[in-house]
């Protein structure tokens, strides 16, 4: 990956480390054992059976340290505009890969929640089909992603450099990100797992308290790495908490932070990767 002395993908570089140090501490399943294959998907079925024999089927094929501390799944829902049928399906993440929204006209931040609420909103996918169960054609269906399973360290990268249609990139945007060092994912857990309940005014919303602590999602943060510079001459530094203390690490040094990088004015401007660990028992 560093060929030539060229500036690399700080996160492209993360998820080729996970992905190789994950194969390389894959264990081997014990004696006895018979592989699962991964259900696909499951159509007005058990979305749960569906989501756990997922789950459990994919720690058996990648069964090593960094799957059990940096995987997570999300349940994705497509439903048919017509009839509203619903067909869903898992699939696995070690990170997080977020939009940065533009700030509003009064605004000059924009906060990682209004970023996680774009990143699973539902959406519109262009595709002809025949709903299986209306047996109608249908041009546009709605997708919609949620959370399954949140791993106990959870890795965020911020959509701050654009590529192009061959996928070089071609700017760096600079807008600033609003972060503290606590983070509720509760509000992105799937609905198909988690019951809804409804307020007074009818509208439907997602209560911790109709869910186990382990599906509240209730990150702290202990890590980030900021990029700054601009696109063709940028430079990597990064946080890391010990202790009640932040440290900045750039390069050979490595210097106590007197404030949280979530305090440090212009960090919102460079932050590319955030790094959260669990405050709750995760499935």
């Amino acid at each position: 990956m560093f060929e030539l002395g060229d500036q690399h993908d700080a996160q492209e570089f993360l998820v080729a480390l996970l992905d190789t140090v994950g194969e390389e501490l894959r264990l081997a399943s014990p004696a006895g054992t018979v592989a699962q294959s991964l259900p696909s998907h499951t159509v007005l079925g058990d979305v749960d059976a569906l989501a756990r024999q997922w789950r459990s089927a994919h720690l058996m094929a990648h069964n090593s340290l960094v799957t059990h501390l940096f995987s997570g799944q999300t349940v994705q829902r497509v439903s048919c505009p017509r009839c509203a049928a619903s067909s869903f399906c898992c699939d696995a993440f070690s990170s997080l890969f977020i939009p940065l929204l533009y700030p509003a006209a009064q605004d000059w931040q924009v906060s990682i929640e209004d970023c996680l609420a774009e990143c699973f909103r539902d959406e519109c996918v262009e595709m002809a089909a025949r709903c299986s169960e209306c047996k109608e054609m249908s041009a546009q269906f709605v997708r919609r992603q949620g959370l399954y399973c949140l791993p106990p360290y959870l890795v965020l990268c911020v959509n701050r450099f654009k590529k192009d249609a061959y996928g070089m990139f071609t700017r760096k945007r600079t807008t600033s990100l609003r972060f503290g060092e606590r983070l509720h994912m509760g509000p992105w857990m799937s609905e198909a797992v988690v019951p809804a309940a409804r307020s007074e005014s009818g509208g439907i919303h997602w209560a911790d308290v109709d869910r186990p602590r382990s599906r509240r999602g209730e990150y702290a943060l202990f890590g980030v790495v900021n990029h700054v510079g601009d696109l063709y001459h940028g430079h990597y530094v990064s946080y890391c908490e010990r202790s009640d203390h932040w440290f900045l690490f750039n390069d050979k040094q490595v210097t106590e932070s007197p404030v949280s990088p979530c305090e440090r004015p212009g960090c919102g401007s460079e932050v590319y990767i955030l790094f959260y660990r669990s405050l709750t028992h995760c499935c």
